[in-house]
Formats: C-alpha cells, sequence, structure tokens
C-alpha cells in the first residue's frame, strides 16, 4: 500500500494529477489500478482465468476456508501454458501451489487494497 500512497505522491509532484482533483477519486483510481493489476499478474504467472481471481477476491475475507471461488480458478487453469514457460513443473505441485498462492496474494495484497477502497 505503501506504493500506491507513494506513487500518488510522486503523480502530484510531477503535475500529473491536477492539484484541483478530489483526492478520493484519484485515490480510488490508484487503488483500484494496483487491485487490477495484481489479479492480472497472478492470472499471467498461473494461467488462469483473471475472471474467475476478481470472482474469488470479491467473496474472499481473511482466513476464509475454501477460497471462494477455488473450484472455478481450478477449472480455469492451463497447465500445458504453464509447463510450456516452467518446463520442470508438476501437474500434482501445480494446483496446490496455486492455490497457496492465491490465498497468499488475498492475504497480503488483495485484502489491504481493498480495504483501501472502502
Amino acid at each position: 500500500m505503501k506504493n500506491v500512497y507513494r506513487t500518488i505522491l510522486n503523480a502530484i509532484d510531477t503535475k500529473e494529477i491536477d492539484s484541483e482533483e478530489d483526492i478520493f477519486v484519484v485515490k480510488r483510481r490508484y487503488f483500484t489500478v494496483s487491485y487490477d493489476k495484481a489479479i492480472e499478474e497472478f492470472a499471467n504467472t498461473w494461467f488462469v482465468d483473471a475472471g474467475e481471481l476478481h470472482s474469488s477476491a470479491i467473496q474472499y475475507v481473511i482466513g476464509a476456508e475454501p477460497i471462494p471461488n477455488i473450484g472455478g480458478i481450478q477449472n480455469s487453469k492451463q497447465f500445458d501454458k504453464f509447463k510450456a514457460k516452467h518446463p520442470n513443473a508438476k501437474p500434482f505441485k501445480y494446483g496446490p501451489e496455486m492455490k497457496r498462492q492465491w490465498r497468499k496474494t488475498l492475504d497480503e495484497v488483495i485484502v489491504p487494497l481493498s480495504d483501501e477502497l472502502r
């Protein structure tokens, strides 16, 4: 979150953001971009559908078990594309590791960004 605020401040300093613009609108825009970018990066890294991740993220609260929409995410995975990028990947390790990394991303990135958007 510090990075997002730093980016906002830098944009103000460099006049990318109009000093007259409502700060709440600016904050929402920057945090929404960061939120969407985190989901898109995860989708591109693990070759799963970003829409399924968004659905999961909207419903998620820290500690939720199971992770909301984890079935949809797992059904959207494209292991063949992941394997092409990571030749040593094993199909029986891919699913559980992707799930662990999604929970970590939710807890450490998505939820804090979402909390700032409220």
